[in-house]
């Protein structure tokens, strides 16, 4: 187990423990931003959240050069 030394929570993969580690210490508050709209996420798969539920979003974001992977949901037709 990795057990955080900033409060109670621990994990079984230490990648999942530096993932938790970044919300104590702010470091990269928010390096997945969406060029949709302009929302900034702590984690990709939040941004992915926020495309399913705003799917205009994650166009935009690609149709503005933004960087990431696309919902395999988006990647039909009509998602150029």
């Amino acid at each position: 187990m990795f057990p955080c030394d900033m409060c109670t929570a621990s994990f079984s993969r230490r990648h999942d423990l530096e993932r938790h580690r970044r919300g104590h210490s702010g470091e990269c508050t928010s390096p997945y931003v969406c060029e949709g709209c302009g929302s900034g996420f702590t984690r990709s798969d939040g941004r992915g959240r926020h495309w399913k539920l705003q799917p205009t979003c994650e166009t935009l974001h690609f149709q503005r050069g933004g960087s990431g992977k696309r919902r395999s949901a988006a990647s039909g037709p009509g998602a150029n």
